[in-house]
């Protein structure tokens, strides 16, 4: 499934709320459903806050349901990210070191797998995969 969400706090709310039902209809329960909400909240208020879209930019979410993981993609034309946040094999360096701590990064590191950030021409892609039972 893929979304295009307009990079604004409001347009984000908007999308996750609407977002619960496309889970529930994917069998997904209400612990991981929950857990994607987070994880999805956190990095795109994270993208809206940060990386300097214009709020007429989209970020593109990828959902793939598959059988023992949700597959996400997020990809956005802002701003790289500052240095020691380039990753390509999720070994993100230096997050404890943001002007805000990072607690956001922190709590999506911890909550899903597979996590890869990559840049690709004039946008960010942000991707992992969050593991659930069926």
């Amino acid at each position: 499934m893929r979304y295009d969400i307009p990079a604004t706090s409001h347009e984000v709310h908007r999308a996750l709320s609407s977002l619960t039902g496309d889970f529930a209809d994917h069998g997904l329960g209400t612990e991981t459903s929950g857990t994607l909400q987070l994880v999805l909240a956190e990095a795109l208020n994270n993208i809206v806050e940060h990386s300097g879209c214009a709020p007429e930019d989209c970020i593109t979410l990828t959902l793939d349901f598959q059988s023992h993981a949700v597959q996400c993609a997020l990809r956005d034309a802002g701003m790289p990210p500052p240095d020691g946040l380039h990753s390509t094999d999720a070994e993100f360096a230096a997050v404890e070191e943001l002007p805000e701590g990072g607690f956001g990064l922190q709590i999506i590191f911890g909550l899903v797998t597979d996590l890869t950030y990559r840049r690709c021409g004039a946008y960010n892609i942000l991707s992992f995969s969050l593991p659930h039972q069926t």
